[in-house]
């Protein structure tokens, strides 16, 4: 059984702080697993242990006005944007207790899974590299696309088979904020972008009263497990 906190609006570094409360816990044995559910405010970017501050293409002046922070983090993946409209997932289970165990193929398969089943409700049909290889599999990203344009992007880390950090999927948000940077190394001139649900449905989607629901019984579903809704300290 795993603990699910619905944290609702929530700045990225408090979500940080409780992620790491919680990633000790699980490590001592005194957390099951957790799947925290957030929507980041004010909005954020984010950079990937391995990427670089080259695909920010907005200057200090635009990043400033927007109040954005620009926060280097320990997950894999490049540089992508948080904020309001979008749900931001970071499940932190302990891999060594799953069914398979020890699998980071596995692992990331379900997170996609669990995007593509969520999706359909809305009647979209969510797709990976792995099975549209056509499609994108020439550049190797991974997330969840619908057509070329990505709907969700992943970013994890491990810690002595300890999951944290996630996924995002983007139900609502103001898309012009991904005009300033590269995300993801998904650039124009590659024929590929970013998307939204309801960008894709043409009709108002709210995150927590139309989509977090779906998403976490489809996460329930694909990962095999009970989720229990739980409270958690979220001052900073």
């Amino acid at each position: 059984r795993v603990k699910l906190y619905k944290l609702g609006q929530l700045s990225f570094n408090a979500s940080l702080q409780i992620q790491q409360r919680l990633l000790q816990q699980v490590k001592s044995g005194t957390c099951p697993g957790a799947l925290m559910l957030v929507e980041h405010t004010p909005p954020v970017l984010t950079i990937g242990r391995r990427d670089t501050h080259d695909d920010i293409l907005a200057s200090k002046e635009e990043l400033s006005a927007h109040q954005m922070d620009v926060i280097r983090v320990g997950r894999g993946g490049g540089i992508t944007w948080h904020g309001p409209g979008q749900l931001v997932a970071y499940p932190i289970l302990d891999l060594n207790m799953t069914k398979t165990k020890k699998n980071l193929r596995w692992y990331v398969s379900s997170l996609e899974e669990t995007v593509c089943a969520s999706l359909q409700k809305f009647g979209l049909q969510g797709h990976t590299h792995s099975t549209q290889q056509h499609t994108i599999a020439e550049h190797a990203l991974t997330g969840v696309w619908v057509g070329r344009n990505k709907i969700a992007a992943l970013g994890i880390q491990v810690s002595r088979w300890v999951t944290w950090h996630g996924l995002c999927v983007n139900v609502r948000p103001d898309l012009s904020f991904y005009s300033q940077i590269i995300p993801c190394g998904i650039s124009p001139d590659r024929g590929l972008g970013v998307t939204s649900i309801e960008k894709e449905t043409g009709s108002p989607v709210d995150v927590w009263r139309d989509y977090a629901p779906t998403f976490i019984d489809s996460f329930a579903r694909v990962f095999e497990t009970q989720l229990q809704e739980d409270s958690i300290d979220t001052k900073e």
